[in-house]
């Protein structure tokens, strides 16, 4: 194990650190305050690259690093967990915090994390989606901001320029329609490893006709009837558990009705799979920022409702390529505007 964990390691301290992302400070107060935490997103979103940038920020010499994905690490498990830090710490010293990607494919993993409280280690997990009493920071793909950053501009500097404004718009063009994602092949990973192949789903067809019509309509409710019939599945037990999985993969994630109504599914990116029509891009590029914002949101009557713990909830309008508070047309803004803007 220990050549393995060094090949790991090696790698890890390779990568590249790239774009700072926003959440770091977070992400870097949770090991401070609690025993256990974690980083939570879809794949391909930029998870291990953050852990690499908490690394640095923590200390390189201070963490351990483990990629329980890995399939040479088939196998493991708790009872595997003394081994584990004994290799750790022979081949880098000991150490008191645990930087461990995918953690959730160990079979008995919440085992794992109280072996590590245990042994009062500190443990920073990566996952797609974890119960809400795990501290955690949910990592979404590049906001519009970093993407701007990523592509050598400075947002909110200069707003008032025109060709500062021109540089931006045309960016947020290429934001509409290249998402994102840091990494491609999201899509494809979650549908085969983290639905089809976890959860052994044999109508492999029907599944991925189903999340097809979910990725490609955002902003709709699951028209469960009509694709039961369209892929001959003889219960709507069965679209339901499928959606259940997909929405704990983090491919998607559900805004509910405020009052009577079904939830409207919107996607971790919005152009998962290719780009979309701008009008569905720009109000699940909306809906996600709302998310990146600390609200809680629902919908009403076409409109995004967004709470926040001490602040009076937000009606928030978008129509034409503008967001608007209504009742308030004064202070409307181009879409691309408020998302590049903070708060």
């Amino acid at each position: 194990m220990t050549i393995l964990l060094r090949e790991q390691a090696a790698a890890f301290l390779r990568r590249p650190s790239g774009l700072l992302r926003e959440g770091l400070d977070t992400l870097a107060g949770l090991p401070r305050r609690y025993s256990v935490s974690a980083l939570v997103g879809v794949r391909r979103c930029g998870k291990t690259v953050l852990l690499r940038q908490l690394s640095r920020r923590l200390g390189e010499s201070r963490c351990h690093y483990c990629d329980l994905e890995d399939e040479r690490l088939l196998g493991f498990s708790a009872a595997s967990f003394d081994g584990l830090i004994e290799a750790l710490t022979e081949s880098f010293g000991e150490r008191r915090t645990l930087l461990l990607d995918g953690l959730t494919a160990v079979p008995d993993w919440k085992a794992l994390l109280r072996r590590a409280r245990e042994r009062r280690l500190r443990v920073v997990f990566t996952a797609a989606a974890v119960s809400s009493e795990v501290p955690h920071l949910r990592l979404h793909p590049y906001s519009f901001r970093e993407f701007v950053r990523l592509h050598g501009a400075s947002p909110e500097r200069g707003l008032e320029n025109p060709t500062q404004r021109g540089r931006l718009r045309a960016l947020f063009a290429r934001y509409l329609s290249e998402g994102g994602m840091p990494a491609p092949g999201a899509y494809e990973r979650v549908l085969y490893r983290d639905i089809a192949a976890r959860h052994g789903v044999r109508q492999l067809d029907a599944l991925r006709g189903f999340l097809l019509e979910l990725t490609t309509h955002p902003g709709r409710t699951a028209p469960f009837s009509e694709l039961k019939r369209r892929f001959g599945l003889g219960s709507l037990n069965t679209l339901k558990t499928w959606l259940s999985w997909t929405l704990e993969s983090g491919l998607l994630f559900a805004v509910p009705a405020r009052g009577p109504g079904h939830p409207r599914l919107y996607c971790a990116d919005h152009a998962l799979v290719g780009a979309l029509p701008r009008e569905r891009a720009l109000e699940n590029a909306v809906a996600l920022e709302l998310l990146r914002r600390g609200f809680k949101v629902s919908h009403e009557d076409g409109v995004f409702v967004c709470a926040a713990k001490g602040r009076a909830a937000l009606r928030l309008l978008l129509r034409d390529g503008e967001v608007m508070p209504p009742g308030r047309p004064a202070q409307r803004l181009p879409a691309w505007e408020w998302l590049i803007r903070r708060g």
